[in-house]
């Protein structure tokens, strides 16, 4: 429990930073609890935007501005593939709701029930209630 809420701790004085940063977000990736996602600092080149309620999510953020990556992929939950739609970031009662919309389905989580696991060829994340899924990039 200490070392999720030191990690939390570093993410949120690292989110701080990326404000004043010149377009470089930063952030963790990974989950203790699941030692094949090992918990990385990793950054981005995008600005960090601030949600109406005041929340920012810069890894979330970097989703945002390359979301022309990702539009045309795949959007893959257990055995369902999907080209993906859309990609979207809206204020939520949990600070921030992320949408990754799917042509046959959609998956999502708020900062509070997801996270993301593993950034690479194929992005992982993790939602609460419903496990494990992930996004490619188009071809």
């Amino acid at each position: 429990m200490k070392s999720i809420l030191l990690s939390f701790l570093m993410a949120s004085a690292i989110m701080g930073i990326s404000q004043n940063a010149d377009k470089i977000a930063m952030y963790t990736v990974g989950c203790e609890h699941m030692p094949e996602y090992k918990i990385e600092i990793k950054s981005c080149s995008a600005e960090v935007k601030e949600l109406s309620n005041g929340r920012i999510a810069p890894a979330l953020s970097c989703f945002i501005t390359d979301k022309e990556e990702f539009v045309g992929g795949e959007l893959i939950f257990k055995d369902s593939k999907t080209e993906i739609t859309d990609i979207v970031m809206v204020a939520h009662a949990e600070g921030a709701l992320f949408t990754v919309k799917g042509r046959d389905f959609n998956m999502s989580f708020t900062l509070i029930s997801g996270m993301i696991l593993r950034i690479g060829e194929e992005t992982i994340f993790h939602t609460d209630k419903k496990g494990i899924w992930s996004i490619r990039k188009k071809s």
